[in-house]
């Protein structure tokens, strides 16, 4: 890189990016195509049974399926431009979608509801275990295809999921042990209010599962059971996800505090099998740092274990 008429370091992330993916193709001429993105769809019980945990009501997360089928929302339109091909999956929306077909040739829409969301995770496990079995394997059946029908090399993993955050949140605090009010932000747009109150049904959905996971034999089935008890369908079928392309060789992208609390719970159950590219541009990046949702409230070492997550997960390399 150094070699190219230009100052070292000049291209900034987009070299850092390159390097990254040099090192994880093993080859000075790395590629980023053929690439996909993956959207995962579910529904939360915690949401349904208290609808103050986001401003937006949960039939949003049928509207957002609509539009990335038709490719008129924003990651339908940036998978366009990006020349991406865009797989829509529902695995739990709480709704009649059966109707949905895709808008273009470049997406897919893959009908695999699980459930009509998840249960109530302040009062019982979000789902029973043949649930998150099955939401982890259509993660990585969705990731087997994509290599099977195109040979994707690079691609990229989100969701739609009204509430959501609050799952992840969850998460987030069973698996680091950190204080669930530093977990939690603001969403898609709580009042101080709002927020305190996501704060309290976080922080019971902690307490009222610590028991269950103190009792897990080890740290890959204590993730697990995290995932099982405070996870959704979507969550799981990322972590699946994650899970097979490093399997399979390819670079997945992570896009985002829900994406990377998924990426950490594949990396959990893996036992830090996946290997990940430096955290080191990304934290001097305000503005990656700021559409994180983090903020201040998370400590630097809570950020730099998650952005260490946006970058890729990185293959195997061969032994």
């Amino acid at each position: 890189m150094d070699s190219l008429a230009k100052p070292p370091g000049s291209l900034g992330l987009l070299e850092e990016w390159s390097l990254v993916l040099c090192r994880m193709q093993r080859t000075l001429s790395p590629v980023a195509t053929p690439q996909s993105v993956i959207v995962f769809c579910a529904d939360h019980g915690v949401k349904r049974c208290d609808p103050s945990i986001s401003p937006f009501p949960q039939l949003v997360t049928c509207a957002v399926f609509r539009a990335l089928a038709a490719g008129v929302s924003a990651t339908g339109v940036l998978a366009r431009a990006a020349g991406a091909a865009l797989t829509v999956v529902d695995c739990g929306i709480d709704g009649v979608v059966d109707d949905v077909q895709p808008g273009s040739s470049s997406i897919r829409v893959r009908h695999a509801k699980l459930a009509k969301g998840t249960a109530d995770m302040r009062t019982s496990p979000a789902m029973d275990e043949e649930g998150v079995e099955a939401a982890l394997e259509l993660g990585r059946a969705c990731v087997r295809e994509e290599v099977a029908r195109r040979g994707a090399r690079v691609i990229a993993i989100g969701e739609v999921g009204i509430g959501n955050t609050t799952s992840a949140a969850a998460l987030l605090a069973a698996l680091t042990g950190v204080a669930p009010c530093e977990c939690c932000g603001r969403g898609t747009g709580l009042d101080d209010a709002g927020l305190r109150h996501k704060e309290a049904v976080v922080s019971v959905c902690c307490a009222n599962h610590q028991s269950a996971l103190e009792f897990a034999p080890t740290p890959s089935a204590r993730a697990k059971e995290a995932l099982r008890r405070l996870g959704g369908f979507e969550l799981a079928a990322m972590a699946g996800a994650y899970i097979e392309a490093e399997r399979a060789g390819v670079v997945a992208v992570v896009d985002g505090f829900i994406s990377a609390v998924a990426a950490l719970c594949a990396m959990a159950t893996l036992q830090a099998a996946l290997t990940l590219g430096s955290p080191a541009p990304l934290l001097e990046d305000s503005k990656l740092r700021a559409a994180w949702s983090l903020r201040s409230k998370v400590t630097l070492a809570m950020a730099s274990l998650l952005l260490a997550c946006v970058v890729v997960v990185r293959p195997r390399l061969p032994r």
